[in-house]
């Protein structure tokens, strides 16, 4: 019986050298999210059916949005600029078989802001113009201010995914004061722990 048991499984090792299989990666897709400025990682995870040690080589289908890198088996995806990047990740064996491990990275600006109304009323004498829009942290923040061409407004810290309304006014009486008001809004900030815009 031993001897027979044996036979199985030499037979079955030799199988294997003479149709060594590739490597598969553990998932197909792999969500990765991040904002400029900031690294986020996910797990490098491929399975050889051979057992055998893999290598790997990093590819980026946009450069201008993120940089990516393999360290102690995690990708390390650091957000350059808004937008979405597929990163590819090449398993290689010692035969030369290879697998491939798709990330989908979006990189987010820490902060997001829309513009949702402006505009004035005049009674004759004076006019009272606003801005109204709402700002969403996508990483926590502090120190964070919205400008409009009205004035400013501070909403301090904020926390990741937090949204903030704002209200920024201005009178102006008629006659008195020339130029043109903008309707636009833009914002200063610090991200939590460092980093500043």
């Amino acid at each position: 019986m031993k001897k027979q048991l044996l036979a199985v499984t030499t037979l079955a090792a030799l199988a294997a050298c003479e149709n060594p299989l590739p490597p598969v990666a553990c998932e197909e897709t792999v969500q990765v999210e991040t904002v400029v400025g900031m690294a986020a990682t996910a797990e490098v995870c491929f399975t050889d059916p051979d057992e055998d040690p893999l290598t790997y080589q990093v590819a980026r289908s946009n450069t201008n949005v993120a940089t990516a890198q393999i360290l102690e088996a995690k990708l390390v995806v650091t957000g350059v600029s808004a937008g979405t990047v597929t990163v590819t990740v090449t398993a290689t064996d010692p035969g030369g078989l290879t697998g491939v491990a798709t990330y989908a990275v979006t990189v987010r600006e820490p902060i997001e802001g829309s513009l949702d109304d402006c505009g004035g009323e005049s009674d004759g004498e004076w006019v009272d113009m606003w801005i109204k829009g709402s700002v969403r942290a996508n990483v926590g923040l502090s120190n964070v201010r919205v400008s409009g061409g009205m004035g400013t407004k501070d909403i301090g810290s904020m926390s990741e995914n937090e949204r903030e309304d704002f209200l920024i006014t201005r009178r102006i009486r008629l006659g008195r004061e020339t130029g043109d008001v903008t309707c636009s809004i833009g914002w200063t900030y610090e991200i939590a722990g460092g980093g500043g815009r």
